[in-house]
């Protein structure tokens, strides 16, 4: 699966605490080796699609992905590629629209 990482989302990572940071790192080795069902159905992942929200521009759904218990990140599925949004280290923030 491809992957797409929004500027805005390396700018918060930097600046968050470590443990979430080294979750990220490691999300992101693994959903380089798998396509999109593999992602659907690992069990370390948890991809969840968010209630009632969707991309702007193209109007996929979008999903969220668990880094820690709190720290989430805000992604879309666009064809053959994972697009990485944003991260939220409040879990509630996630859900909320913006």
């Amino acid at each position: 699966m491809d992957l797409e990482i929004q500027p805005s989302l390396i700018a918060d990572a930097l600046l968050t605490e470590a443990q979430v940071r080294k979750a990220l790192a490691k999300l992101i080795r693994v959903i380089e080796r798998l396509g999109e069902q593999g992602l659907r159905s690992h069990k370390g992942i948890h991809l969840h699609r968010i209630q009632n929200q969707s991309d702007p521009v193209s109007g996929l759904p979008l999903e969220s992905m668990e880094l820690t218990r709190s720290a989430r990140v805000k992604c879309m599925v666009k064809g053959h590629c994972l697009v990485l949004i944003s991260l939220h280290t409040d879990h509630d923030e996630t859900y909320k629209k913006r």
